[in-house]
C-alpha cells in the first residue's frame, strides 16, 4: 500500500475493485472502476487530480474508446490508492503508466491527468468481448496496442481501432 500519498490525496480505496485486463489502456480501467462504484467518469477524475475534459459530461464518458489517459507522478500514486494496486503493478498491467508514458513532472508536484484526442503512441482496440464476458469485465474494455487492429485466437474475435462494433 502507499506510504505517502500526498496531503490532499485519496486516503483509502473505492469500496469496489476492478482487476485490469492486461494491456488494457488507463482510460479503460478508470472509467471500468468509476463505474464499478457507481461515479460517473467526470467524478472520479476529480479524485485523481487536476486535469482537462470539455464540459459536457457525455464526451467525457465516450473517452474510453476514443483517446488515451495519462497521468503524473501524483497521479499514479492516486490512482494507484483508488484502485488499491501498487503504483508498480498499475504499471505493468496498464501500458499507458509506464515510465516513459508519464507527464512530466517530479514526485512534489500535484496529482494530474490529461486526455489529449489521440493516443501517445499506440492504438486503442477492443478487446474481445467473449474474453471479456469470461472474466466479467461487465462493460467493453480498450487495450493500447501497437498494431491497429488484433485478433484473437481463442474465439476468432476481430477488432481495430475504429470506435463503432
Amino acid at each position: 500500500m502507499l506510504d505517502n500519498p500526498g496531503l490532499y490525496g485519496p486516503r483509502r480505496p473505492l469500496p469496489l475493485r476492478v482487476q485490469p485486463v492486461p494491456g488494457e489502456s488507463t482510460g479503460s480501467f478508470v472509467n471500468r472502476l468509476a463505474h464499478a462504484n457507481g461515479l460517473s467518469l467526470a467524478a472520479f477524475l476529480d479524485r485523481v487530480g487536476q486535469g482537462e475534459a470539455p464540459a459536457d459530461p457525455e464526451r467525457v464518458e465516450k473517452y474510453p474508446q476514443s483517446t488515451e489517459m495519462y497521468v503524473n507522478e501524483a497521479g499514479l500514486r492516486y490512482l494507484s490508492v483508488l484502485a488499491d494496486r501498487s503504483p508498480g503493478l498499475l504499471q505493468q498491467e496498464l501500458p499507458s503508466l509506464n515510465a516513459d508514458q508519464l507527464q512530466a513532472g517530479g514526485e512534489d508536484e500535484e496529482a494530474e491527468w490529461r486526455w489529449p484526442w489521440e493516443p501517445l503512441a499506440g492504438h486503442l482496440v477492443r478487446h474481445c468481448p467473449l474474453c471479456g464476458d469470461d472474466l466479467g469485465v461487465g462493460e467493453a474494455v480498450w487495450l493500447m496496442s501497437s498494431d491497429s487492429w488484433q485478433v484473437c485466437l481463442r474465439h476468432g474475435y476481430w477488432s481495430d481501432d475504429s470506435r463503432g462494433r
